[in-house]
């Protein structure tokens, strides 16, 4: 026997500890409803429960998204409703209107109605708002906000160039020829002439004469008294050009060197011409925010003339580059520049104005500003990309085809009596009612407008109904993915119960064996007797 190490005790004091260290972690388990509750409890599926609950969180929070978006939609579409009836009040006063039995004073006061229904159309548009967030003013669309820009078109007129061109036909030989905007005529000794060709002035008029399309094009005559020493040339049409007519000679032993007759251009005839004007107010485009892009249109009366760039706004860069700018006088710059030297940029004007330059041509007839739109992004999942875009359009009047920024549009009014944006300025003009035909055209507008609002509330109403299921789908995969989170992470309770009872009674004689192990060496003190 020996007493120095109580081996027996030291047996029963390692399973007493076991038993201890079981039981504690079985009542922290029943404490707190999880079977995992430190890494070491179950490493692996601590890192599945974790990414669980990263899912079952985001699809909670994707709900409330979702129910938000409704809510935004809801909030549009209330806005629209009341555009709705705002249309069909101003479709009757145009049905009233186009009633002869109305005098010029009757419709006089359904014109100024009609103007405050049209300036409130805008208001709706203008601040419809969900969280400050604007969402009838295509800021939240494809198709961007529209920026209110007023032209006031150009009269071309019937601009007619007259050019004197010299022409010494003594100087040239047989054979040699005279060339008129391509078509080339032979001076020739036969007897009669062919067509085309001539021996003298007289000759070589009535030799370009006889083209149809330069006798289409000008009208020609000698000049110079007594003796006549060139031709004058005459645009019949108001399409001037700086470069017509082409004239040049060649002469022969060398065919190939050719010279060119200068001509001189004397005047213009025909009715002068009315400049373009394009108006731009400063509080139409800003403030823009740091990133926003603009569009701009520069509508050309020939599709070939049309240009369009896009800008955007960093007044925070270090230079203006290409398609930056910093300044609203830098984007007005860029606006000027995209047309030069067609249009000339007067910034010292209230309100910005660009005025054309070739007015004999009439170069362009529209400027579009479109502030960039962005569509509403709505996260309905948990994982990044499951979202869901909402393009909202502009609903305000203008783009609905009830107001213009053109004066003297055929259909509206002469003067600016509708507002938008700055309620203090009236800014565009409006559908004109004051007369029968009018109305009546204001009528077909307004169904066009009618129809463009309900398609707009049509697809509204789809992405609600979208959005309720989306909430029904991801609330019930929060549920699903919950109950899988729960079988990996929760406790059995019973069967903990059962642990905590098996290891509370194994510590309780592990107690009583390690008593018993300590009484063992007081049996050598028998053998001290």
């Amino acid at each position: 026997m020996i007493i120095k190490n109580n081996s027996n005790g030291n047996q029963a004091l390692r399973q007493s500890q076991i038993n201890t260290g079981q039981a504690g972690k079985a009542m922290q388990k029943l404490s707190s409803g999880l079977r995992i509750n430190q890494a070491a409890d179950d490493a692996a599926g601590l890192a599945i429960s974790e990414k669980m609950r990263a899912q079952i969180r985001g699809l909670d929070q994707a709900a409330q998204n979702a129910v938000d978006g409704i809510s935004l939609i809801q909030t549009g579409e209330g806005g629209l409703n009341e555009s709705h009836s705002i249309l069909q009040r101003m479709r009757e006063l145009a049905v009233q209107s186009a009633n002869d039995t109305n005098n010029i004073a009757d419709r006089g006061a359904i014109q100024q109605e009609f103007n405050e229904m049209t300036t409130e159309l805008n208001r709706i548009g203008n601040q419809t708002s969900f969280n400050t967030k604007t969402v009838l003013n295509g800021l939240n669309g494809k198709g961007g906000e529209s920026l209110v820009t007023h032209s006031i078109p150009g009269t071309p007129g019937a601009i007619r160039g007259i050019y004197t061109v010299g022409i010494d036909t003594t100087s040239l030989n047989f054979n040699d020829t005279i060339r008129v905007d391509g078509y080339t005529f032979l001076k020739s000794s036969n007897n009669p002439l062919l067509l085309g060709e001539f021996n003298d002035l007289s000759t070589l008029t009535t030799a370009i004469r006889a083209v149809p399309e330069l006798n289409t094009r000008y009208t020609v005559q000698m000049i110079g008294t007594p003796t006549p020493n060139g031709l004058l040339f005459e645009h019949k049409t108001g399409q001037e050009s700086w470069s017509s007519p082409n004239i040049g000679t060649t002469k022969l032993p060398d065919p190939y060197v050719s010279s060119p007759i200068n001509t001189v251009r004397p005047g213009r005839g025909g009715n002068q011409p009315i400049p373009g004007e394009f108006e731009v107010y400063e509080q139409d485009i800003t403030p823009l925010e740091a990133g926003e892009t603009v569009k701009v249109e520069w509508i050309g009366k020939s599709p070939s003339n049309n240009r369009e760039i896009e800008l955007t706004f960093i007044p925070d860069a270090p230079v203006q580059s290409g398609g930056v700018v910093r300044t609203f006088s830098e984007l007005m710059s860029s606006v000027s520049a995209a047309v030069s030297p067609h249009m000339a940029l007067d910034l010292s004007s209230n309100p910005i104005n660009f005025g054309e330059t070739y007015t004999h041509e009439g170069t362009y007839h529209q400027l579009k500003l479109t502030r960039g739109g962005k569509e509403i992004t709505l996260q309905i999942g948990a994982n990044a990309n499951q979202s869901m875009q909402l393009d909202m359009n502009d609903m305000r009047a203008g783009r609905i085809g009830l107001t213009s920024t053109v004066k003297g549009e055929d259909g509206f009014t002469s003067d600016r009596v509708v507002k938008n944006r700055d309620a203090d300025r009236a800014a565009e003009y409006a559908l004109d009612i004051t007369s029968q035909t009018g109305a009546s055209q204001a009528i077909s507008k307004i169904d066009q407008a009618i129809q463009l609002v309900s398609s707009e509330r049509s697809k509204m109403g789809a992405w609600q109904n979208r959005l309720d299921h989306v909430v029904s789908n991801v609330t019930m995969s929060s549920e699903n993915l919950q109950a899988a989170e729960s079988r990996i992470r929760d406790v059995d309770m019973a069967k903990e119960m059962m642990e905590f009872t098996k290891t509370n009674i194994l510590g309780q004689a592990s107690h009583a064996m390690i008593a018993q192990a300590n009484k063992r060496p007081e049996a050598i003190l028998q053998l001290l007797r």
